[in-house]
């Protein structure tokens, strides 16, 4: 027993934290948000409150008993220095920075971003050495902005816990933020380096790394091999110079991407471009699941304009420019089909990109086809298909003369200059378009008539 009390009994250690009596970790809560006290201020009826609980001025009443508050000379709320003093020797340097950082954090989810950061700051000063202190000052000064700061935060954290996942991906998530795409990519494959099946990172780099990455002036990038209909328009990094990329049409491709994907992940790499191998040499196929366009009715030879407005339609154009084709089928609509049994391939002649993500084709009938299986790819209506052709006209008694009147009177010659113009151009005249059928009809019975 002597020994126990010569042991209650003994001084504290000299710099350790003043030991407590039991129940007294209440005494330290704030009355306010009930955790440990920061920055204590006292009132003029004696209770003690966080200063961040109390505002910029002290309020016209105690929020606990309700007394009216004196100003005690000053309208600013000011730290009793006792208490802050006191504080600090009744809490390690563990709890303290614990206790800061649950602070911070506090600050970051409500919004006090300039408050989140000045406690940082603080406990940054106090404990220079604790990680979790610069990890929270770096996301303060990312939720304002401030990204190199944040970097410099972070790169002591990745000095000092070289081994530890979070300060890495936490910056590449900065590097990222600051258009350092290659940086960024480091720092995530250094994460997978320590865990490879450390999720975060993985799904960070998938967002950035696609076959053929292709860079956008606004720093978003896009793989070629991806929709380019899908990135999000309200997004202000890719508004922002969204006219100026979509009127370009294309970019190359990053070549320092390419060899860290082919350095990093040449499994994947040969995957994606297999696939991707694939996907092209199903829409090069001009019989099977071509583009099908339902707008209106078109024939072989005759001029075609469109413009380009719908999603789906931008993005079957443009793969009709990727694979090379430079084909697609126009049907009209027909209730219950969806679209026509029978259509016309046009092929595209000429593309204006515009600078709000339209365009205006200019495109010209081709072969007739007829359908035979409907589909659909990414929101635009496929179909299988097999081409017609025209009947040809047997010898018989009248054929000798109708060869003469065809050597004798060509169809792009009886038309005439009117006639011809009408096939060539978008548009004909509104008020001759009956004159020109009548003419046109009695030709063909003169001619001969085809299948259609």
């Amino acid at each position: 027993m002597s020994g126990d009390r010569s042991a209650a009994s003994s001084p504290p250690r000299v710099g350790g934290p003043i030991p407590q009596p039991p129940g007294s970790a209440e005494l330290l809560l704030c009355p306010s948000c009930r955790l440990h006290l920061w920055e204590p201020v006292t009132v003029s009826c004696g209770h003690s409150f966080c200063k961040p609980c109390l505002g910029e001025a002290v309020p016209s009443r105690c929020p606990v008993c309700r007394r009216r508050l004196k100003l005690l000379g000053v309208e600013a709320a000011r730290c009793n220095v006792v208490l802050c003093n006191l504080l600090e020797k009744c809490e390690d340097r563990e709890s303290r920075s614990a206790r800061l950082a649950a602070r911070v954090r506090r600050h970051l989810a409500r919004g006090d971003l300039q408050d989140a950061l000045g406690v940082a700051r603080k406990g940054v000063e106090i404990a220079p050495e604790d990680t979790s202190l610069r990890l929270c000052r770096a996301e303060a000064f990312v939720a304002l902005g401030q990204y190199p700061e944040a970097l410099q935060d972070l790169e002591a954290v990745c000095r000092a816990e070289p081994t530890e996942l979070e300060g890495f991906y936490r910056k590449g998530k900065v590097l990222l933020e600051m258009g350092q795409r290659a940086e960024a990519l480091l720092a995530w494959e250094h994460c997978l380096t320590l865990n490879p099946h450390f999720q975060p990172a993985r799904r960070e780099m998938e967002k950035v790394l696609m076959h053929e990455d292709a860079p956008q002036p606004c720093a978003v990038h896009q793989g070629s091999s991806g929709p380019q209909e899908e990135q999000d328009e309200g997004d202000p990094a890719f508004s922002s110079t969204q006219p100026q990329y979509l009127k370009a049409g294309s970019y190359s491709p990053t070549l320092l991407l390419q060899d860290i994907m082919l350095a990093a992940f040449p499994t994947q790499l040969a995957e994606r471009r297999e696939l991707h191998r694939a996907e092209i040499a199903e829409l090069s196929n001009l019989t099977t699941n071509i583009p099908i366009f339902v707008c209106t009715m078109s024939f072989p030879g005759v001029a075609c304009p469109l413009h380009i407005f719908e999603p789906r339609y931008r993005l079957m154009i443009r793969r009709c420019q990727e694979t090379g084709t430079r084909r697609f089928g126009m049907c009209i609509y027909e209730n219950g089909k969806s679209f026509a049994d029978y259509g016309c391939m046009l092929e595209i002649r000429q593309l204006e990109l515009l600078a709000d993500g339209r365009s205006l084709v200019d495109t010209i009938g081709g072969r007739r086809f007829r359908v035979l299986r409907r589909g659909h790819r990414d929101g635009y209506n496929t179909a299988d298909i097999e081409y017609l052709e025209d009947e040809k006209v047997r010898a018989g008694p009248g054929s000798e003369n109708m060869k003469k009147k065809e050597s004798s009177a060509p169809l792009s010659v009886s038309l005439g200059a009117d006639g011809r113009a009408e096939l060539s151009q978008p548009q004909g005249h509104g008020s001759s378009t009956d004159e020109h059928l009548a003419q046109d009809g009695q030709r063909g019975r003169e001619v001969g008539t085809g299948e259609v």
